[in-house]
This record gives C-alpha cells, sequence and structure tokens, in this order.
C-alpha cells in the first residue's frame, strides 16, 4: 500500500512524540472535557487512534463525530504540531471488531475502562522550533523583538488532507 510522504512524515512525528493535549469542539451539550491522550497508532488512511477515560455519561448521549484539535508537544523536541481532525467514538460492538483484531490484549483489557478514538486528520500545522536555536545572538535579539510586536512567527508548514 502507498502511503503520502507527508502523511509517513506526520506520522513519524506523531508516533515520535506520542502525547497530545486534546480539545474537542463539539456543539452538543454533553462534551468530552480536555484531555491528555497517548497515541497508539496512525494508520495509512490518515486517522490517529488513542484511548481516552470512559465518561461517567451513556456513550449514546455524545455526538459520534465532532471536531477536535489534537496539540503535539515534548520538551526537547525541536518541532510541534497542532492538527485539527474529525473524531469518531468507537464503542459499538460491530464497531470494534476490525480494531480489535490488531489490538495486543492488553489494549483489549483497556476497553473496559477506556473508550478508543480515532482522529481523521483534516490539517496539520508543523512547528520547527530548532529555527530560533541556530540563530547567532543579533537573529535571536531579532526574532525576540519580532515576536513581541507579534510580527514573527516559528518556521511553520501546514498539511492539507481530505
Amino acid at each position: 500500500m502507498h502511503i503520502d510522504k507527508n502523511l509517513q512524515f506526520i506520522s513519524d512525528k506523531i508516533l515520535d512524540t506520542r502525547v497530545a493535549l486534546l480539545h474537542c469542539y463539539s456543539n452538543s451539550l454533553l462534551k468530552l472535557p480536555n484531555t491528555i491522550v497517548n497515541t497508539i497508532r496512525v494508520d495509512a488512511d490518515g486517522y490517529i487512534w488513542f484511548y481516552i477515560l470512559r465518561p461517567p455519561q451513556l456513550l449514546s448521549q455524545f455526538d459520534n463525530e465532532f471536531p477536535v484539535t489534537l496539540n503535539y508537544f515534548k520538551k526537547g523536541n525541536s518541532y510541534s504540531l497542532q492538527i485539527l481532525g474529525k473524531a469518531s467514538l468507537i464503542y459499538d460492538a460491530d464497531e470494534l471488531i476490525e480494531p480489535l483484531k490488531l489490538m495486543t490484549e492488553e489494549e483489549k483489557r483497556a476497553l473496559a475502562t477506556n473508550i478508543l478514538f480515532k482522529v481523521k486528520i483534516i490539517k496539520v500545522d508543523f512547528f520547527d522550533l530548532d529555527v530560533e536555536r541556530n540563530q547567532n545572538l543579533w537573529g535571536r535579539v531579532k526574532s525576540a523583538m519580532l515576536n513581541l510586536l507579534h510580527w514573527g512567527e516559528p518556521d511553520a508548514r501546514t498539511f492539507e488532507f481530505s
């Protein structure tokens, strides 16, 4: 199966960082709280898979699909990612058949207290934070002044997926 080079690049960065902050932008009355997630995998179709703790409310009361952002940042990494996507709750037995085939026994046991999520990647903003680290003193002062005046930004790339 052919994997897009941009998706492969983003996938490598996500799996290197693993941990992200999930923000839910659902319009329903019941919203999932902002939470920290640990990425399980990124598949060739552009889905990011992870678990969140099962909320006390009935899962059927939540929207099945809603927009989210995932912010990947790890201290010491020279980059950060902000991913916009469409999240899907996977809790129905019929929907779990295919993912269960790919899971380890430990991941299957985690389903007792967690919900499996998948997020379809729509847009990725990749910020290279290492650009400023490689500047000389004058470049750092100039960059600091521009950032203070909101004229400068770190080196950023945007990837669009459909």
